[in-house]
């Protein structure tokens, strides 16, 4: 009988040892079944594929690359002497995107605090938000650190504006005639435009009637019924 007893304990203990051996044959079977799975570090969107499916993977080669397209961050070179008069949290900035048409307010995100010794420039980087994933990574923008934030800078109506080419033009009348006239736009809002550069306050510009109106064309300034 003691035999018998002796005879099951060491068969008890040999199932348990097999059953420890199974638990971690099934582990390691796990650990190899997640690692099939490729999941990425953070949520974004693939933008390249470098691997084809069936192919053999290297641990040394990404299979994809990932960008986070919400916020883009835009990084910006300013020369030397206007770096210093932008403030992070504090300048507005107007970026230009000429190859979408489209216009964005932002403020200055983080500014460098070394000069780059060949260009003598320093680096400014904005935080724009993209929900609609209208911007893309690579797109080149123009942008207007608005420094100049005095009652003086004019403010024109967007209907005055004629925009070509990603540029925004004016028709400046002088001695009768329109003249066309680069601008720099400031900020924007449903009606109106800040002119940042290219038009002095009380200059007398073309408001209505732009479609017939060319560089040269006689102007006749009428009073409104507002001025009256």
């Amino acid at each position: 009988a003691n035999d018998a007893i002796m005879s099951a304990k060491m068969s008890i203990g040999v199932r348990k040892a097999e059953l420890i051996q199974a638990e971690a044959n099934l582990n390691a079977v796990q650990v190899a079944l997640d690692n099939t799975m490729v999941r990425a570090p953070f949520d974004g969107v693939i933008v390249s594929r470098r691997s084809d499916t069936g192919a053999m993977a290297n641990p040394a080669v990404a299979l994809f690359r990932i960008e986070k397209n919400d916020p883009v961050r835009i990084i910006a070179s300013v020369i030397e002497k206007d770096i210093d008069q932008i403030k992070a949290g504090k300048t507005r900035v107007m970026i230009h995107f000429d190859s979408i048409d489209a216009v964005y307010e932002a403020v200055a995100d983080l500014v460098y605090p070394s000069i780059d010794v060949v260009s003598r420039t320093g680096r400014v980087e904005i935080l724009l938000k993209n929900p609609e994933s209208r911007l893309r990574t690579g797109m080149f923008a123009k942008l207007s650190f608005l420094l100049n934030t005095s009652s003086d800078v004019p403010i024109v109506s967007r209907d005055s504006l004629v925009r070509h080419n990603g540029q925004h033009f004016a028709y400046v009348i002088e001695n009768g005639f329109a003249v066309k006239r680069q601008v720099m736009i400031g900020i924007i809002d449903e009606n109106r435009v800040e002119i940042v550069s290219g038009l002095k306050p009380g200059e007398q510009i073309v408001a209505r009637g732009l479609e017939f109106i060319r560089e040269g064309s006689p102007v006749k300034v009428i009073e409104s019924e507002s001025d009256r």
